[in-house]
């Protein structure tokens, strides 16, 4: 544990609290919390070799028997078997904050995970639960209001926003990532001219109803149920089919600059590597429309997390009462997701954590964890979205918060499908009343 989050008798002492006061165990005094933190950490020990570019992969087995190589922490953890409701709360949180920003899956579970281990630090120490809830709070709305200081590179217009979606893209996928992350940028700005073909008539057969729903849209024309003329037909220059691979595609151009739609192909020697590539270009597109939202970048590789930490540590050390060694506690946390970055990358952790420590203190705030030692991250071109990082504070300080108020766990009795009478003594049973006959009352639908 770091040095400068005091222990379990420190934290007794600056609460000001007397440990003999309760006679009963930790694990008798929050039990519930104990099962939670277990069930926490299992599922992040199976995360964290993913997290990060220098991250490992690993063999998914499906359903269907098939072997997948990815290093996904989202398809990892849709593919698990999860019994704890803390373990389902926090696979939700993060499916969740991927689904709406496509990134920081791993992110949420891990920093959940530094959070309840100090919680259970600070419940020993004899923090009661709502002062251990309101202090998170309190440091959770400290965090969010000092990400956007911490916002020095915006892309402005996203004239080319390759260099941004790169760290987002390179951790779902193996280098080189340039001409992947151009392509994805490419498609997201606009297509290439074509020359029209204003003649003929195509007929296509799509081959579920989705495909029939997006060509729709992409062509600005309702569906028709009937073979009516539509009140407005949709607009396409050129459509003709091409040899693609071993089969037949149907290519829709454009002239317009404004194309509505472009197709990016991919192709690799191996399965699983296009589907590497695959899921790193679903989450470039998420990452560009999150930078359409919010054009602001924040520093990566870990680079942000130290620096809410020092803040974090520099706050709680003159604050009085719980605030300060709850505040102490969110810092150290904080500071495991640079540590896990440079374990991932094979580096000497506590070398890496106390040089990372050292610069920040001195104000440099662009040191990061590179693939050979801290990096400048400005330089380096490593940056992560500012409403990504965001999201991801505020899913986990909600995962955290739901977990330490929670103390019982109560499993719903599972009821019979049907219910059998059964008497033995036939003569003892009791005759019941004939049910009442339940008159109609009419005229009640013309009120």
């Amino acid at each position: 544990m770091d040095s400068t989050v005091p222990s379990a008798l420190e934290l007794s002492q600056r609460l000001a609290l007397n440990p003999r006061e309760s006679p009963r165990s930790p694990e008798e005094e929050e039990p519930h919390l104990l099962s939670s933190l277990a069930a926490v950490q299992t599922l992040a020990n199976v995360i964290w070799p993913c997290y990060g570019p220098h991250g490992r992969q690993k063999f998914l087995v499906t359903m269907k028997g098939e072997t997948v190589c990815t290093g996904c922490a989202t398809a990892i953890l849709r593919a698990l078997e999860l019994e704890h409701p803390a373990a389902w709360l926090l696979r939700e949180a993060a499916q969740t904050q991927a689904e709406n920003s496509g990134d920081g899956t791993a992110f949420v579970v891990l920093l959940t995970e530094a959070l309840l281990e100090q919680a259970e630090q600070l419940l020993k120490a004899g923090l009661p639960r709502p002062q251990l809830r309101e202090a998170y709070s309190t440091a959770t709305a400290e965090v969010l209001a000092t990400l956007p200081s911490l916002a020095i590179q915006s892309l402005g217009p996203l004239e080319d926003p390759s260099w941004a979606l790169h760290s987002v893209m390179n951790t779902y996928t193996l280098p080189p990532m340039d001409h992947l992350t151009k392509l994805v940028a490419h498609a997201c700005r606009r297509g290439d001219p074509h020359t029209a073909d204003k003649y003929g008539i195509v007929v296509i057969q799509a081959r579920s109803r989705m495909e029939i729903i997006y060509l729709s849209e992409v062509l600005d024309t309702p569906l028709l149920p009937r073979l009516l003329p539509p009140q407005r037909p949709g607009k396409c220059q050129r459509v003709y089919r091409q040899e693609l691979g071993d089969g037949l595609a149907v290519v829709f151009e454009w002239e317009c600059t404004g194309t509505p739609a472009l197709t990016v192909v991919l192709r690799g020697a191996t399965t699983q590597g296009l589907q590497s590539a695959e899921q790193a270009v679903y989450h470039g597109i998420d990452a560009y429309f999150q930078l359409c939202q919010d054009p602001r970048l924040i520093p990566g590789a870990g680079a942000t997390e130290m620096a809410l930490a020092k803040m974090l540590s520099d706050k709680g050390s003159r604050l009085e009462g719980p605030s300060g060694p709850a505040f102490l506690a969110f810092a150290w946390a904080l500071k495991y997701l640079p540590k896990t970055l440079a374990e991932n990358a094979g580096l000497a952790v506590s070398d890496v954590g106390a040089e990372m420590s050292g610069v920040h203190q001195g104000g440099n705030l662009l040191m990061g964890v590179g693939a050979e030692g801290i990096i400048n991250v400005a330089q380096e071109g490593v940056w992560d979205t500012l409403i990504v990082k965001a999201q991801g504070f505020r899913a986990v300080a909600e995962v955290v918060l739901q977990l330490v108020t929670v103390d019982e766990i109560v499993v719903a009795k599972k009821s019979p499908t049907h219910q059998q009478i059964w008497n033995p003594d036939s003569k003892k049973t009791k005759k019941r009343p004939p049910p009442v006959e339940k008159k109609k009352i009419l005229g009640m639908n013309n009120w």
